[in-house]
């Protein structure tokens, strides 16, 4: 067990140590002010110290102190509507991919049928094998590796699809797809359609819940009161705005509900 001395200690020190090294090395300026933020409110965040030395060995606590410089990142007011744009976005480009996927197999179509009657032509290439080898040149991986195995391949165009069936294919492709969140949190924040503080409690939680994945217990889980603290240090939030202990427990409570396992 640390007591909140030796804990805040610990703590303080790969801090100044993280914005030292990160000076020297001219990285992650917009780290720093938030870094310095979190040295000036450090008895604030003395009980976050303490949960996370007491779950995590201090030789491992730089993904857990970098949880609130990298709000910026991953979970800050701002990255809810940031994930919301993308998701209509990607909708957008993928309904337009699959539209003019169409024209262009339609057009490739017309040409075929205009010069098929034999009183206009132009050259141009419609083997697929034979584009491939044009878009690869320069590519030095496609001409070391690839483009040999596709020269042992008979480059007859009887035997590839037309473009004309490329074009169908990404079209009826792209029409199909279902837009997601890369996480449980993203897909929450995409659901919920409008902004709300909610937003930043889930993703907070989606990111702790990343951070799982490299050296951080399986098991970590902040308090309440903790994840206020988190969130209102991080944030800069002015009293009005602040996360409550009261807000985070409901906030949690609601997650739950709709499937966060790790809420």
């Amino acid at each position: 067990m640390y007591s909140r001395k030796e804990a805040k200690r610990i703590c303080i020190d790969y801090i100044q140590s993280d914005i030292e090294s990160n000076i020297e090395q001219e990285i992650l300026p917009k780290h720093i002010p938030i870094q310095r933020r979190m040295l000036e409110r450090a008895s604030e965040l003395e009980p976050f110290f303490v949960e996370t030395l007491e779950q995590v060995s201090e030789y491992d606590i730089q993904l857990a102190m970098e949880l609130i410089p990298d709000s910026r990142f991953f979970w800050s007011e701002t990255v809810g509507d940031e994930i919301r744009n993308d998701f209509g976005e990607l909708e957008s480009v993928n309904e337009q991919l699959s539209r003019y996927a169409a024209i262009m197999s339609n057009l490739l179509e017309r040409r075929t049928e205009i010069m098929n009657r034999g009183r206009v032509f132009c050259d141009y290439e419609s083997s697929i094998s034979s584009l491939l080898e044009n878009a690869g040149e320069g590519n030095y991986l496609f001409e070391s590796y690839t483009s040999p195995e596709l020269k042992k391949i008979n480059f007859d165009s009887r035997y590839w699809p037309s473009l004309s069936d490329f074009f169908q294919t990404i079209a009826f492709e792209n029409d199909s797809l279902e837009v997601v969140g890369r996480d449980l949190a993203s897909d929450i924040v995409i659901s919920q359609h409008r902004p709300s503080k909610q937003d930043t409690v889930a993703l907070l939680l989606g990111d702790i819940e990343q951070r799982k994945v490299g050296n951080l217990s399986k098991s970590l889980r902040y308090s309440d009161d903790v994840l206020a603290t988190i969130l209102n240090i991080a944030l800069d939030l002015k009293d009005e705005e602040i996360f409550t202990t009261e807000y985070i427990k409901s906030a949690r409570q609601k997650l739950r509900a709709k499937g966060v396992k790790y809420a």
